[in-house]
């Protein structure tokens, strides 16, 4: 049991005087850490990633001495010197005889040893009180509550305390079905009912081994080393989430806000979602290699062509889009061919039927439908800019095609692994490589056309699997995530530009908060709403490993 309730001293007193309790290992590692915090508030070289580390050290000490109580004295003991450089009373769990140029695992002064005698008196009478022998005997044999807290929301689910079961005469048959539960699972529904005579049916005893079978490896999933990791991360990061949420949003709820006047109601741009990576799992039925022609880069460009194929079958579409503009510059009509003049377009001279935009991508968008492939991928060389230029099309004219173009290829970062070494200006280029590799075929690129059917002959000749791909995909929430990236940049970076100039703010964490929607107004409002610290946190959710002066950034504002 933890070590905050007066469960103990009843239980002594309603069964025997001599009944002793094992501690939760959680609650001691918990009040460790809450003294430590304590410590800091009077001794400010005590960091974060320190008071962090010593958690570390300290658990260790009690996990690998069980039923050890001088091993857990002697490790608790060894902590401190380790930490100040002094390794002859370390245990197995320190690796400085392993490691050449041994570093601790925290990040304060690059993982070199502590050096501040002060602080080094303060830690060694802090974690003498755990070496008595009363607490030494107390941590070898720390136990864990977490049983006991599973059978608790097991009873709370058959029966919830929002409902007075107490007085009902299906309480106890509640908290029996939760025993049986706990102890052999849901297979203890199959169980009651043939001892009653009834079958359980064919979909009951499905659904239940299915349960088991998931509860089964999700169990075995959180004992591995990298859950466990996983898990003290999220832990870590979940304060910080929310103290984030307080800076960007400011006062949201407190005692009588309603009446302050002047609250700060102003929300600084939360940053956007990174989405999940794309899956890795496709066939080559799956591949569809596409181009198309445009107007331009830029977001606000127009679709002037759109041509796919898919890779095994051969079968092709191909649809000319009037410019939403109606004009193309010479400098596209020189590179394609395309040209639109009264209401006509041509393509080398010629001319060719075209339909408004949102008709040619809600044909293509049919085709793709048609094709009764598992899950479409678009290929593409430089399918970041292809990608991103149809990703907005369908959303500018509302085109809705999330069931049939979820995930984009790149064919370019593909081929650089496929033939390494290449030297040059444009040595991966398209037509580069079909020159090199497809001796004989004669392309025309800058064409649609030209350009899908060299990249397929050049796929197929490169011998190209089911792996090969996996690492160059690109989902449509990954596009539309980078194209508000850009966005964002866009709008705010020159916010920055005098900072940048009195070297205040570098340009790259410039960079970082302008793709992250923040300007330097959004940096002035958490200034004066939280102060330093209030921009300090900001910076540290947006930049990442960037480094950075407070006092530098709030010179400017």
């Amino acid at each position: 049991m933890d070590d905050d309730t007066s469960t103990l001293t009843r239980a002594k007193k309603s069964l025997f005087p001599d009944l002793e309790k094992a501690s939760d290992r959680n609650h001691v590692i918990k009040n460790f850490t809450s003294g430590l915090y304590k410590l800091r508030e009077s001794n400010k070289y005590l960091t974060v990633a320190i008071i962090s580390y010593f958690r570390k050290c300290f658990s260790y000490a009690t996990v690998q001495n069980v039923g050890n109580p001088v091993g857990v004295r002697d490790n608790i003991l060894a902590i401190v010197p380790h930490v100040y450089g002094d390794h002859s009373k370390c245990g197995d769990w320190c690796k400085e005889a392993e490691v050449l140029n041994y570093k601790h695992s925290y990040k304060y002064m690059g993982g070199n040893d502590l050096n501040n005698q002060s602080l080094r008196v303060v830690l060694d009478r802090y974690l003498e009180r755990y070496t008595t022998d009363d607490m030494t005997h107390k941590l070898s044999n720390l136990g864990s509550t977490n049983g006991n807290e599973n059978m608790n929301s097991m009873i709370a689910r058959k029966a919830p305390k929002g409902i007075n079961y107490s007085e009902s005469e299906s309480l106890e048959s509640r908290i029996s079905a939760a025993i049986a539960q706990k102890n052999k699972g849901h297979q203890y529904i199959i169980d009651v009912n043939e001892v009653h005579g009834l079958s359980p049916g064919k979909s009951t005893r499905k659904r239940f081994t299915s349960l088991d079978i998931r509860c089964r490896k999700k169990a075995e999933r959180a004992a591995t080393v990298q859950h466990k990791r996983r898990r003290l991360q999220l832990k870590e990061e979940r304060p910080n989430v929310n103290r984030v949420r307080e800076v960007e949003e400011g006062t949201t709820y407190t005692s009588g806000v309603s009446h302050i006047e002047e609250a700060d109601t102003n929300e600084v741009p939360s940053a956007p979602d990174r989405p999940k990576p794309a899956s890795e799992h496709y066939s080559l039925n799956d591949l569809v290699v596409f181009d198309l022609e445009t107007t331009g880069g830029g977001d606000n460009d127009s679709i002037l062509q759109i041509l796919a194929c898919h890779l095994e079958r051969g079968t092709c579409f191909t649809r000319y889009a009037i410019p939403t503009s109606s004009y193309i510059n010479h400098h596209i009509t020189t590179l394609t061919g395309l040209e639109y003049h009264g209401r006509t377009m041509y393509k080398d001279a010629q001319a060719v039927d075209a339909c408004e935009i949102g008709v040619a991508l809600g044909d293509f968008k049919e085709w793709i439908h048609n094709l009764n492939t598992k899950e479409p991928i678009l290929v593409a060389h430089n399918a970041s800019f292809d990608g991103r230029m149809l990703n907005n099309a369908f959303q500018r004219h509302s085109v809705t095609c999330s069931r049939c173009v979820k995930r984009y290829a790149d064919t370019l970062p593909y081929f650089k692994t496929k033939y390494p070494g290449r030297k040059g200006k444009g040595a991966y280029t398209l037509s580069s490589l079909v020159h090199e590799y497809l001796p004989g075929k004669q392309f025309s690129f800058h064409d649609a056309d030209e350009d899908v059917r060299g990249l397929s002959e050049l796929l197929i000749s490169s011998h190209i699997n089911e792996e090969d791909l996996k690492c160059h995909l690109t989902s449509v929430e990954e596009l539309t995530y980078k194209s508000l990236l850009k966005t964002n940049k866009m709008e705010n970076i020159g916010s920055y530009n005098r900072a940048v100039k009195n070297k205040n703010i570098s340009i790259i964490v410039s960079e970082k908060l302008a793709e992250s929607g923040l300007g330097l107004d959004h940096l002035k409002t958490v200034a004066g709403r939280s102060g330093a610290d209030g921009v300090k946190t900001l910076l540290k959710s947006r930049c990442g490993q960037c480094r950075f002066n407070v006092e530098d950034i709030m010179s400017e504002l």
